[in-house]
């Protein structure tokens, strides 16, 4: 394998993408869930195992979590999102006051993730008003469209103070939800809110000064303070909260709304924008006690155990299913394509690991300073370069370049990671200064690095597929066919693990992996292969897919075979393809 085959492969992914693009899209089914977890406890103990089964009976797309309750616990959320399928997680740092922080992890690539702060929202460089951040993602959901969630965790307490300041948290995530890089994409706002819609009106129903008892680093807004001196602060955080979009109406099935049991109030809360709401939705509480009760929204796999509920949080999580609208963009408008090469990347901590990319430019007129970026809270350095035909750096790092229409742009990109990182999959940026940034795609513009403190096997791999345009066609549901696979080891020796998925969609396919000579000669075959390799070897496999009498539609976006190469459980090495039938 020579890497001279990277532009020539990238091209064919980036080009058969933007083919499929130009059509429109019907809208689509999404359950979504929110859960305060009260920390999520180390692999293996009882409340862990609780939480792992909660969330798998629900089976929610995406889902966010608050009381995450230390680092410690967020590196525990990055184990429970593995263990269930998520492979992309955002988090919120902890504070501005103690160590809880939200989270949301999603089934569905995230193109975007930023955690708000009071300066943010404010304008005042001096605020400190947020008791937690609040965490806005953007994920791709697929055919084009977009879902935007803002995952909060409102100050809890009945003081006139504590209600203060979830009254003020509350007005802040509506300043949140009128973000007018996003206006056009449909919003749910979800979290514990520390609030039952039942509590009536408060006492006093406007703040028209701030409280005296504060802790000491508080420090209201600027814009809080004018507001007070005005018309004053609502004390009623569901009044923002009905700004932002429609309160649903979720039950437990025997009818109760509790979503915290030990108090009997409802305190965790979905909203839908209406462009959501418009559509349909359904939301449940969901109780393990309720399980045989009639009426429920479909599970998955097997009752629970009364007990699994209140082992694994104090809070009941609440879910939804939604209809998200198809965007329905005419392809003219769509402009940004990308795609990257290689898929995988493993490397030790404080070493580089590089790749390359493209973007295509499907719009008609220039696309004006386009680059690439790293997404926030990836703990690593990031830099790009242009490059020419011949895949060779050109021009000075980090500067944007202008795209014509029709016209592609090659990339060369650096990350050096900081700390470890398990496989973390990084929806790299691509955007241009006069366009929306191009929709993430897991494994066609997505990113996995890997860093360890010690070295590791770094597997470099291009997949091909018998019609050479990255796509393994079976004619017929029932058919069987092949996609291979080159990987040459950049890294140091180690023992690799080679297993074949297909991100965990459920496609009706068969698949073992067997590994060949340079000849295309098959060695050994298994569902999972162990293979010992060393330095600068060159490693040869070949992936039989089988159908299993059901169609698959040609969805590029979704619808991907991957091959992964681990060591010592981390992916060091991956390649992805497309499959359909017919």
């Amino acid at each position: 394998m020579k890497t001279t085959d990277a532009p020539r492969t990238l091209g064919l992914a980036i080009t058969l993408f933007f083919s499929y693009l130009s059509g429109a899209y019907p809208d689509q089914d999404l359950r979504v869930a929110t859960w305060n977890i009260e920390t999520i406890s180390a692999p293996g103990t009882p409340q862990y195992a609780a939480a792992t089964a909660v969330l798998g009976r629900i089976d929610a797309d995406i889902v966010a979590v608050q009381e995450v309750a230390s680092d410690t616990d967020a590196s525990y959320l990055d184990q429970l999102a593995l263990d269930l399928g998520y492979p992309y997680v955002a988090k919120a740092p902890g504070g501005p006051f103690g160590s809880d922080r939200a989270a949301l992890l999603s089934a569905y690539p995230i193109t975007w993730s930023d955690f708000a702060s009071s300066v943010q929202l404010s304008g005042d460089p001096q605020a400190n008003d947020l008791t937690r951040y609040l965490a806005e993602v953007v994920v791709d959901v697929g055919q084009e469209d977009w879902l935007r969630f803002i995952v909060a965790h409102l100050k809890s307490g009945s003081t006139n103070t504590d209600e203060y300041r979830r009254a003020l948290e509350a007005y802040r995530l509506t300043q949140l939800a009128q973000d007018a890089a996003y206006q056009d994409v449909p919003l749910i706002a979800l979290g514990d809110i520390n609030a039952d819609l039942g509590d009536g009106a408060l006492s006093p129903t406007y703040f028209t000064s701030i409280p005296t008892d504060l802790p000491t680093a508080f420090v209201t807004g600027a814009d809080i303070q004018a507001l007070l001196a005005s018309e004053g602060l609502r004390n009623d955080p569901f009044h923002f909260l009905g700004q932002t979009g429609l309160i649903l109406d979720a039950v437990q099935l025997d009818g109760g709304d509790s979503t915290r049991p030990s108090s009997g109030r409802r305190l965790d809360y979905l909203v839908a924008s209406t462009d959501l709401t418009t559509l349909g939705v359904a939301a449940q509480v969901y109780d393990c006690s309720d399980e045989g009760l009639p009426s429920s929204l479909p599970l998955a796999g097997s009752a629970l155990d009364s007990s699994v509920c209140p082992t694994a949080s104090d809070h009941l999580p609440v879910f939804a299913d939604v209809v998200v609208p198809t965007a329905n963009t005419d392809p003219s408008e769509r402009r940004l394509y990308s795609a990257i090469l290689p898929y995988a990347r493993a490397v030790m901590t404080g070493e580089t690991a590089t790749g390359f990319a493209s973007i295509i430019n499907g719009g008609t007129s220039t696309a004006t300073g386009c680059h690439l970026a790293l997404p926030g809270g990836i703990p690593a350095t990031f830099s790009y370069q242009i490059t020419n035909t011949a895949n060779i750096p050109v021009g000075a790092p980090d500067t944007p370049v202008d795209i014509p229409p029709g016209g592609s742009q090659g990339f060369v990109f650096a990350l050096t990671p900081s700390v470890p990182l398990p496989a973390y999959e990084i929806p790299l940026r691509f955007d241009c200064a006069n366009t929306p940034p191009a929709l993430s795609h897991r494994g066609l513009n997505t990113f996995i690095l890997s860093a360890k403190e010690t070295p590791q096997p770094d597997m470099i791999a291009i997949g091909a597929t018998l019609s050479n345009d990255g796509v393994v066609r079976l004619a017929t549901p029932e058919a069987t066919t092949v996609f291979s696979t080159a990987a040459v080891n950049i890294g140091a020796p180690g023992n690799l693990e080679i297993v074949a998925d297909d991100g965990g969609r459920g496609l009706p396919l068969g698949l073992e992996v067997c590994e060949t000579d340079a000849a295309g000669q098959w060695l050994t075959c298994g569902t999972r292969l162990d293979r010992a390799v060393g330095t600068d070897e060159t490693l040869y496999f070949t992936v039989i897919v089988r159908g299993e009498h059901e169609p698959i539609p040609f969805d590029p976006a979704k619808n991907r075979l991957f091959l992964r190469m681990k060591a010592e459980g981390t992916t060091v090495g991956a390649t992805n393809v497309a499959v359909t039938t017919g």
